[in-house]
């Protein structure tokens, strides 16, 4: 059985291994050896060991993880709105002159025809 604590840097940027450490560790409870900066400067730095709770930390990571996902499709999700949006003001742009009016409501009619035909 392990009696060491898990020496990690820092909590806040632990890599995927140091996680994996974490939970594959045979308690519930975890000592973890992590390193402090000093208070004021010409103090060594120090060395402290924390107990983390294994649930607690799921939970933590799957919060996070909920959170990135969040993010991805609200990215995502603007990136759409704007290309729906760029395509309308084109569809939706009078054109310069009136000749390519022309040329365009025939190319529109056709456009139509064919979506009529792919719906039914």
């Amino acid at each position: 059985m392990l009696q060491q604590p898990v020496h990690i840097a820092d909590l806040q940027r632990a890599s995927v291994v140091d996680l994996l450490r974490l939970l594959d560790y045979p308690n519930d409870y975890v000592p973890v050896l992590t390193r402090h900066d000093p208070a004021s400067e010409g103090q060594p730095a120090t060395e402290r060991v924390d107990m983390l709770e294994k649930s607690a930390l799921n939970e933590r990571l799957a919060r996070s993880y909920l959170v990135e996902l969040l993010w991805i499709v609200r990215a995502s999700l603007k990136e759409t709105a704007r290309a729906f949006h760029e395509i309308r003001v084109l569809w939706l742009a009078p054109p310069a002159s009136n000749e390519p009016c022309r040329a365009q409501s025939a190319a529109g009619q056709q456009a139509a025809v064919r979506r009529s035909r792919v719906s039914c």
